[in-house]
């Protein structure tokens, strides 16, 4: 299933992002090369050399642009950081390679991947998994008793929900219409202006 993958890079990123130094702040510029990988190995994609050049010059040119722009702001390196920074990477590539292997299946049988099928389905069992981690690590208890002490957050986390469910719908759109390495494209070359 894509959704622990999912899940897991997520929470990988937010622990790389805690710990974040400059080389980290590079390494996610090459998001797109673990996405390509994941779409050969996993997706049985074949890239043109044209996409391959694309890729390289893409990441080349965020690359040098965060170098410019001094990302990472000058703290240090932790090996936990690296480590959920490489774990976040590699979980980008399988959920790219699984996306592009299910997108490949129901080609095959003669459907076309829909966005809002993707999206419920993701959602669904990616709030599954999370639900069973924040039960074991004790997280689940902690965030519902603070939630109910303090009702007014109820508001902020419907408008939270509402923002990403409208993010995610361009995602997924992306995503089913063209494939996941044109939408990392999309979000690694937006991160420029960020």
């Amino acid at each position: 299933s894509i959704l622990p993958r999912n899940g897991s890079g997520s929470a990988f990123l937010i622990q790389a992002l805690n710990s974040a130094s400059f080389l980290q702040a590079l390494a996610k510029s090459g998001k797109m090369i673990p996405v390509m990988i994941g779409g050969l190995v996993l997706g049985g994609r074949k890239y043109s050399l044209r996409e391959y050049l694309q890729v390289a010059a893409i990441v080349g040119g965020t690359a040098i642009f965060n170098l410019a722009k001094g990302k990472g702001g000058g703290k240090s390196s932790s090996a936990l950081g690296l480590m959920c920074l490489v774990g976040s990477l590699i979980c980008d590539g399988v959920t790219g390679g699984a996306q592009d292997g299910l997108k490949e299946k129901a080609r095959k049988k003669g459907l076309k991947a829909k966005p809002y099928d993707m999206m419920f389905w993701t959602n669904f069992y990616m709030a599954l998994y999370m639900l069973v981690a924040s039960i074991v690590t004790g997280e689940f208890f902690t965030g519902y008793t603070w939630t109910l002490a303090n009702p007014s957050v109820l508001k902020d986390i419907l408008y939270f929900s509402i923002c990403s469910a409208v993010g995610q719908s361009f995602i997924f759109y992306v995503v089913s219409v063209f494939d996941p390495l044109v939408c990392t494209t999309i979000t690694t070359t937006r991160k420029i202006g960020s």
